[in-house]
This record gives C-alpha cells, structure tokens and sequence, in this order.
C-alpha cells in the first residue's frame, strides 16, 4: 500500500534531486584551456562582469593565483587567470572561449608580480574599467604610459623593490601618475610578496563585485 509515509519519502527524493540540478550561488566551475583557467558562476546572470588576472613568475601559477581570489568573486564574475607571459594573441582567444553566448558588463584587468608587465602592455587591448597592479613588475618605459582613475595599485615588499635596484622610484613615480589620476595607490608594510594578492583582493572585493 502507498502510505502517507511511504508518499513523505517518495516526495522529499523528488525534492532533493530537483533542488540538486539548480546551481547553486555560491558555487563555480572551472576548465582549463591551454595553461589558462576560465572559472564561470554555476548560477544564471542576464549579465557578467568579466575579470582577466594575468598571475607570476615561479609559484604564482593560475591554480595558485586561483586560491588568492575570494569565492565571492569568483561565484559572481567570469575570471580568466592566465599565465605572466601568455602572449596576447592566445589570451584573447582564452577570453573569447570564457565569454561566448554572454552578455558582458564591465572587464577589469589584474597583474601580480610579473603579471604587471602585461597588464600595462595590453590595457589598450580591452579598455578596463578597473586596473589592478598587485606589487607589480613595471617596466621605465611604462611609465609613460597614460594612466586613469581606474588604476588600484598596492605595492611595497622589499623583495620586488630591491629587483630593479632604483630604491623604489618607478613605484613612487606610478604611485604618483595613479593619484594624480584620480586613482588609489597603497603602499604596504608587508614584507612578504606572496601576501599581496590575498590582501588586495580583499581590499578591492566589494568594487569588483560592483
């Protein structure tokens, strides 16, 4: 006989196996192209927000740089996190894949690291609203470069500072071209270069999630 308990049962499965096909919005995926990682929300948007990270030398992989990033950006924005010196030409077919059938917002580009000199060299390509330099690499001849209010750099570990052996002057002089802008630069007390990109996601998570 199909009792009322036997019903209950029946109906609380059908339920749970329902709710269990609905993504959840606090939830990503993520496939790899190439060396790359494109991470898309599992929820629906009439709209995306597409972020391009572009990671470091060494440790500061895309599955590294993947850890650094809140899940409250990644379950709401499409974030391709690509290696330091993936040339262009390979990045935007990896966004064109990341993006196809959807309607996209705002884009924001970050570099770490190594990544910075990248994200300075292709800025024009895609015409940010946002600009983040995370204890960047700079090149002296990017420092000519324009440079808007968008711009959100945090710089200041020793290590990065003593690289180029200029006591600090070409993160001084950007510091200064960013505030003069209209943008926000930081410099921080931590001496650990692997600490920035958690800081500075942190410190910038509600605005990328604008």
């Amino acid at each position: 006989m199909f009792g009322a308990t036997t019903y209950l049962k029946f109906f609380r499965n059908r339920k749970a196996k329902k709710m269990s096909k609905t993504p959840s919005v606090n939830s990503h995926s993520e496939i790899k192209v190439g060396k790359s990682l494109v991470l898309t929300p599992d929820s629906e948007f009439s709209k995306y927000d597409l972020i391009v990270v572009y990671g470091g030398m060494h440790f500061a992989t895309p599955a590294w740089m993947k850890k650094q990033i809140p899940d409250s950006i990644l379950n709401r924005n499409i974030v391709v996190i690509v290696p330091y010196n993936d040339p262009w030409s390979r990045t935007i077919g990896t966004i064109k894949k990341a993006t196809e059938g959807k309607n996209i917002g705002r884009t924001s580009l970050l570099g770490y690291s190594g990544g910075g000199y990248m994200v300075l060299d292709v800025m024009q390509h895609l015409t940010p609203s946002f600009i983040g330099l995370i204890d960047p690499s700079i090149h002296m001849r990017q420092l000519q470069f324009p440079v808007t209010k968008n711009f959100r750099m945090l710089w200041g570990s020793p290590g990065m500072i003593d690289i180029f052996e200029d006591n600090g002057q070409r993160y001084t002089k950007m510091e200064k071209k960013i505030k003069d802008a209209g943008g926000v630069s930081q410099r921080s007390s931590d001496s650990n270069h692997g600490n920035y990109p958690k800081a500075f996601f942190r410190l910038y998570e509600k605005e990328l999630n604008a």
